[in-house]
């Protein structure tokens, strides 16, 4: 008979995400009592090793931690940082970053704060994300006047050919 996904009497929960993040949903649904199983569904990797070129850079935006892991010893640690919201803050000034601003935890939010707070003629928006993510909040800058490159790394990893953990 196989392993049971309920680890006992307690109901399980397979958590998806890769690291940064896993941890600690794992132990946010451990404390609302259910079983925890890590399986991340994708690994990131960094894509580019070497410092980034952000001459005529006004602001990088960041919407994950997965993002801000690839960045950090990347580019200087007082480039501004906009961050999605504020787990992702709080990981960008942990690796290092001084000037981290947070939006409301959102793409529109993100939007909404970069069009409050800097001028479309004040330099390029660095949009940092994996690849085929943040077009859309890409577009919505550009159709404000904003100049936004992507910078997608990490590379996400499929990892379906994991297998379950034998703890699960």
């Amino acid at each position: 008979m196989g392993a049971s996904l309920s680890g006992g009497a307690r109901p399980a929960v397979l958590v998806t995400r890769p690291e940064p993040g896993l941890s600690e949903t794992m132990a946010a649904v451990t404390a609302l009592g259910w079983h925890a199983v890590a399986l991340p569904a994708l690994r990131a990797e960094p894509i580019v090793h070497g410092p980034l070129p952000v001459r005529g850079v006004q602001a990088i935006l960041v919407t994950s931690g997965q993002a801000v892991t690839a960045l950090a010893g990347q580019v200087p640690a007082n480039m501004p940082i906009l961050a999605v919201g504020a787990a992702t803050a709080r990981r960008a000034r942990a690796a290092g970053f001084v000037r981290v601003t947070a939006a409301d935890g959102t793409a529109n939010a993100l939007a909404d704060l970069v069009r409050a707070e800097w001028p479309p003629a004040g330099g390029v928006l660095l949009l940092a994300t994996a690849p085929g993510y943040g077009l859309d909040l890409a577009d919505a800058l550009r159709r404000g006047g904003f100049s936004c490159l992507l910078y997608t790394s990490p590379s996400p990893r499929d990892m379906r050919s994991w297998r379950m953990p034998s703890s699960a």
